[in-house]
């Protein structure tokens, strides 16, 4: 009987121990699994705060590319605007241009009836030259003024 009861203390000590190997190993194996977790929610949450900051900064770059945008839709607006300015400008320049010459040609033409028999048409065209010279010198004249 006392054999049996050593066989029984050694069975019963080792089948302890086994259960505290058991235990152990399932602490350890908890911890792992728990600071694993830990890690994981942390690498989550890392994840995203980057996202956020990441989102911030391209809601600002497009804040400002679209303000750069109306920049330039303002810089072509005021462009075209002084474009047509300008050309509106010249269409009434170049009008009293054609305007001045057609009155001095006219009046040029009765000059020239009197005198058309003794100029050749080389002199007709130095005349011609010389006086578009001076109409655009009288109206450039005119125009800075």
């Amino acid at each position: 009987m006392k054999n049996q009861c050593r066989e029984l203390r050694i069975k019963y000590e080792d089948i302890a121990r086994k259960a505290e190997q058991i235990s152990s190993d399932r602490a350890k194996i908890a911890d792992v699994l728990i600071k694993a977790q830990e890690k994981a929610e942390m690498i989550l949450q890392e994840a995203k705060e980057k996202a956020i900051e990441e989102r911030k900064k391209l809601s600002e770059l497009t804040e400002q590319e679209k303000e750069k945008l109306v920049d330039m839709k303002r810089e072509i607006k005021a462009l075209k605007q002084e474009i047509t300015k300008t050309l509106k400008k010249y269409e009434f320049d170049l009008e009293k241009v054609v305007e001045f010459a057609s009155e001095n040609i006219e009046s040029m033409e009765g000059l020239s009836e009197d005198d058309s028999n003794d100029d050749t048409p080389e002199e007709e065209d130095e005349i011609s030259d010389v006086i578009l010279e001076e109409i655009m010198e009288e109206y450039a004249s005119k125009s800075n003024t």
